[in-house]
């Protein structure tokens, strides 16, 4: 298993929350659009509008995905981006840093895959990555883990990676066709959590129109 690279050079830099929220859009719009290498995500949060990239080619929405879940798929793997409140992941009247919530969502994903009888029943902890804080940006802790199916362990499989954005648990989860699909989705994994950012400014906005269909 090849550890992740939180490359410095990106298409965005992490950034710190702004002063004031940058709002582009309503809170729940996802916008992508074709960039240099691959496709930019623009998320609008109520804390405040992001934007995050995933290089490749070939993107393809799921047009099938449930209401507020943004799925798609590059380069044959399928990809799900979500987000879920930190308060769940907090024991009532307890105070949990980002490593504690993150075990504690990794935990209760995998439960849930079991619960709801899903094939990648298999879980593995791939551990934390922490990115130091520099030129202004705060430090962000990435939690790395995986579910497999135990009864074809070279066949296709599940892995998350998460961090706590503002008051969330932020998550993308890819799908692999096969154990041949790793490297590539690591280097998105790699890329996406680099280039994760809340906009500073409204000139950061996205022009009204999206070059690729929003999920």
């Amino acid at each position: 298993m090849k550890p992740i690279i939180l490359a410095a050079a990106a298409l965005f830099s992490i950034a710190a929350l702004p002063a004031h929220a940058v709002k582009c859009a309503p809170a729940g719009t996802v916008n992508v659009f074709n960039a240099t290498g691959g496709y930019v995500f623009i998320v609008s949060k109520t804390y405040g509008d992001g934007a995050f990239m995933i290089p490749g080619s070939g993107f393809r929405k799921d047009a099938g995905a449930p209401p507020g879940s943004t799925q798609f798929t590059v380069d044959d793997v399928h990809y799900q981006y979500l987000s879920v409140p930190k308060a769940k992941f907090v024991p009532s009247g307890a105070k949990a840093d980002d490593a504690a919530i993150l075990a504690r969502h990794a935990q209760l994903e995998h439960k849930f895959a079991v619960t709801a009888g899903s094939r990648f029943t298999s879980f593995q902890d791939l551990g934390n990555r922490p990115k130091e804080a520099a030129l202004g940006s705060p430090a962000f802790l990435f939690k790395l883990w995986t579910l497999k199916d135990p009864k074809k362990p070279q066949g296709a499989s599940q892995y998350m990676l998460a961090t706590v954005v503002g008051d969330e648990v932020v998550l993308l989860s890819a799908i692999m066709p096969s154990p041949a699909h790793e490297k590539r989705t690591m280097a998105v994994f790699d890329r996406y959590a680099a280039s994760y950012a809340l906009l500073q400014s409204q000139t950061d906005c996205p022009p009204s129109k999206p070059a690729a269909a929003a999920p």
